[in-house]
């Protein structure tokens, strides 16, 4: 449908312009199926906490996989996640503070123990060091093969 959606688009705008007599889509509805996501189960969850992984890599992508499952928030979001964005609350607990990427609404992340707990265990890392950002994330393609490669 998304394809259907840019060609009615351009054939509108031909239309517009008057490169085409007649808009062929003008009737035409665009049928979009509400998918429903799909949650990690508690167990599964706990599946994924115990891996235990010899490949570096992989075990980064794991660890931002569930910080990702932790905090609600995107790759990009926990990717630009830097010191400042980890405010404590009026409770005395530590709370991400950030705007969403796409929307810029700003949101307020409780930080559970087992996100600090992946926190911590990057705070020496190099990469960490050079870029002032908490996590050492590598590229969109290596985190998404790499969750393939885990599934």
């Amino acid at each position: 449908m998304k394809h259907m959606e840019r060609f009615q688009k351009m054939m509108g705008l031909a239309h517009k312009f008057e490169w085409v007599s007649h808009n062929p889509f003008k009737r035409y509805q665009l049928k979009f199926r509400a998918k429903e996501a799909a949650f990690l189960e508690e167990s599964e969850l706990g599946t994924l906490e115990k891996f235990r992984l010899r490949n570096k890599r992989l075990a980064l992508t794991l660890d931002m996989f569930l910080f990702a499952c932790y905090t609600g928030l995107s790759y990009i979001e926990i990717k630009q996640l830097k010191p400042q964005h980890i405010v404590q609350g009026i409770d005395g607990e530590d709370w991400i503070n950030v705007s969403r990427q796409k929307t810029r609404v700003p949101v307020k992340v409780l930080l559970l123990g087992k996100a600090q707990e992946i926190l911590k265990a990057y705070e020496g890392n190099p990469k960490v060091a050079r870029s002032g950002e908490l996590l050492p994330i590598p590229t969109n393609q290596t985190v998404n093969r790499d969750i393939k490669t885990l599934a």
